[in-house]
């Protein structure tokens, strides 16, 4: 991406598009695992090169966990694992 007048909001938006990225992938990669219960994502964080989503399963108040995934330079998701929690 190529910006002129500000390289602050062109590397603001930049990271936007890997985070948008990365939740679109982490939200296939959490729904369709055949025939799991669906999970749904409460709250995301991000630095620089990882982001963290904590979901919820759907029907089960009680089941949730934290997905952990390193964000490769292009943007992709790798090395994720999850991580089962017991929110109170």
């Amino acid at each position: 991406m190529r910006c002129i007048p500000d390289p602050h909001l062109c590397k603001e938006k930049e990271m936007n598009r890997i985070v948008a990225v990365a939740v679109l992938m982490l939200s296939l990669w959490l729904f369709l695992p055949g025939c799991a219960v669906p999970r749904v994502v409460v709250d995301s964080t991000s630095s620089k090169d990882q982001i963290k989503f904590l979901y919820q399963e759907l029907g089960k108040a009680d089941n949730a966990g934290i997905a952990k995934c390193k964000v490769d330079a292009n943007g992709t998701l790798v090395s994720c694992k999850d991580q089962k929690i017991t929110l109170k």
